[in-house]
């Protein structure tokens, strides 16, 4: 179970609070959307989120993206539910398990799932980012600190300084080799105010692919760590500049 030092990241980047499902709202944004999870808690229920004429299943990948659905927006907030038994009325009682602000400006979005900790109400908070291409365009990479500490990353050219719960976005990196490959340093900073380099690598930088790197304390090792996430667009790809 993910412990405190992720769940209240999060906190800063989705403001999560207690919200019925209204009965009739009056108007519903409608947006494309994906999801990923970072961890699945231990109740792993089926989650749904309001389609526009009909509730949407969420699939809960882990290691990947979910493909792209619409959902309808309730007063600019992404919430999602699972069933909890049935209405005398004999329609299904929904329990909300998570919800999330989504920005006016987005017309497609990547919910990231992250696991409250054990005993808190929502099973997940959930952080809406941008997944639009123009936006977020191919060979872009997006930073995310999960951890309680500052981080700072480096993708070639490129250095961002990022406080706990904060994200940022890094343009295509052009300082690579002629394997397109580049160096990706991540340090976090101690309790004594030292930078401790938690990972130093060499990741391959294309404009067919975006990338999530996420920073996060293990749980179970209580070791700084990193996640990348591949996103691949399904289709043909986009041609190279010497094409």
């Amino acid at each position: 179970m993910i412990k405190h030092n992720i769940t209240s990241a999060v906190l800063i980047m989705a403001s999560i609070g207690i919200l019925a499902l209204p009965a009739n709202a009056k108007e519903k944004r409608v947006v494309k959307a994906r999801a990923i999870c970072f961890e699945r808690t231990a109740e792993t229920p089926d989650i749904f989120i309001s389609g526009p004429k009909e509730p949407y299943k969420i699939l809960m990948p882990v290691e990947g993206f979910s493909m792209t659905f619409k959902c309808a927006l309730d007063q600019g907030k992404a919430i999602f539910y699972k069933e909890d038994g049935v209405k005398p009325d004999g329609t299904p009682r929904r329990k909300i398990v998570a919800q999330t602000k989504v920005n006016g400006s987005m017309s497609k979005v990547l919910f990231y799932f992250v696991p409250n900790k054990e005993g808190t109400k929502r099973l997940y908070q959930v952080i809406a980012m941008e997944d639009g291409l123009k936006r977020f365009p191919l060979g872009h990479t997006r930073l995310l600190n999960l951890s309680d500490s500052e981080v700072v990353f480096q993708l070639g050219e490129h250095v961002k300084r990022l406080s706990s719960g904060k994200s940022a976005h890094v343009a295509e990196v052009t300082k690579r080799n002629d394997f397109n490959m580049a160096l990706v340093v991540c340090k976090m900073k101690t309790k004594d105010g030292q930078w401790r380099t938690i990972s130093e690598s060499r990741t391959r930088f294309t404009n067919r692919k975006r990338l999530l790197v996420v920073s996060y304390v293990n749980p179970a090792t209580r070791q700084p760590q990193l996640k990348f996430y591949k996103d691949i667009p399904i289709g043909p790809p986009p041609p190279l500049p010497n094409e």
